[in-house]
């Protein structure tokens, strides 16, 4: 099999397995995994249109996490269940920590790669 894009043609690669969950099927438990998969390219039928719009809104736009939203009686909080304020061209969105994790886990990165010091 070729290698295209660091990906198998014809076989799914899996980039690694972020979370498990067990849900009843028939009767039985059955695991599933949610996995990130590699990048590759898909069909444009096979992409769900509301998906296609929000790619096409966020093309070419700069994605910046600015950091945690932190309210008066919040100090204790773990950033896990904070709000994340995300620069998206020039206006700022406001979106949970999970959110943020899942839909921006490379712009989350930088924000802690810029901030991490070595000891």
């Amino acid at each position: 099999m070729s290698k295209q894009n660091g990906c198998l043609d014809k076989e799914w690669t899996i980039h690694r397995i972020l979370s498990e969950k067990i849900e009843m099927r028939n009767g039985q438990r059955v695991r599933f995994y949610k996995v990130r998969w590699c990048d590759s390219y898909e069909v444009d039928k096979n992409i769900p249109r509301s998906e296609v719009d929000k790619y096409k809104e966020m093309k070419g736009k700069l994605i910046e996490v600015v950091g945690p939203i932190q309210e008066d009686d919040e100090s204790e909080k773990p950033i896990t269940e904070s709000k994340i304020a995300l620069k998206i061209g020039d206006n700022i969105k406001i979106m949970s920590y999970e959110e943020v994790k899942q839909q921006y886990p490379d712009e989350l990165f930088k924000f802690y790669e810029s901030r991490t010091q070595l000891f």
